[in-house]
């Protein structure tokens, strides 16, 4: 009799006592539910707050490159700027001395002039005297403007080659009638002296089977002269210059 009634009870607890566990593990279940739910809200509000400095930071780049650009057309600007006002300056400072040279001009001209008189004066007297001149025989060293006579022979590898040796030859110091060389070898030389003048053939001579070639001449100098004018031919020369 007794069992009959405490075994409905003993169902209700049992019953009851499962819906209470039951409650528990669900109360459990929602709260780490909500934590979960809470924990992805937050990475979320992280993540989109990381993006927004992103989108900051690139915005600030952006702006910053932008600024740099602005800059550096600016400074090109003002290089270009300063590059055509030195230009435009020095065409000034140019200007400025043809200007000047410009007024000069007439004043030099007029200089040029009478230093050109002068010279063809100079050329003419001098012109006079030479066609009045004769060559003395002189007691001297050989120097430019000189005339010395001279026997000299020319070899090549120790072998006299054809037209390089003459006797009684004249030649005037400085005439630049020989090869380059020749006439400096008889500078300080006096009448009497034998020398020896080793010179090279230009690359550009007229003889083929000459050029280029090492050359060795034999020079005897038999007289030197200097160009001279005589008193009377100089009171000539005054008197026509005079009249």
């Amino acid at each position: 009799m007794k069992l009959k009634y405490i075994e409905p009870l003993l169902t209700k607890y049992r019953n009851d006592h499962q819906e209470l566990y039951y409650d528990g593990k669900i109360s459990i279940e929602d709260k780490r539910l909500d934590l979960a739910f809470r924990e992805k809200e937050r990475e979320i509000d992280l993540e989109e707050r990381r993006t927004d400095k992103q989108i900051l930071k690139s915005k600030a780049v952006e702006d910053e490159a932008k600024s740099f650009a602005k800059r550096q057309d600016a400074e090109e600007k003002a290089l270009q700027f300063e590059s055509s006002r030195r230009v435009e300056l020095e065409k000034i400072v140019k200007l400025d001395e043809v200007i000047e040279r410009h007024r000069s001009l007439d004043d030099f001209e007029a200089i040029l002039n009478k230093e050109k008189e002068r010279l063809v004066n100079e050329k003419n007297k001098y012109d006079l005297s030479v066609a009045n001149a004769d060559w003395y025989s002189v007691d001297k060293l050989v120097s430019k403007g000189d005339r010395v006579l001279i026997d000299f022979v020319g070899e090549i590898d120790g072998i006299p080659f054809d037209g390089g040796s003459t006797e009684g030859h004249l030649l005037v110091i400085g005439s630049n009638t020989m090869i380059p060389g020749f006439e400096d070898g008889f500078i300080g030389k006096k009448a009497g002296d034998e020398t020896v003048i080793d010179l090279k053939f230009p690359d550009d001579y007229g003889a083929e089977d000459l050029k280029g070639k090492k050359v060795q001449f034999k020079v005897k100098i038999h007289k030197v002269e200097s160009l001279m004018i005589s008193i009377n031919k100089l009171k000539l020369n005054s008197d026509i210059s005079n009249f």
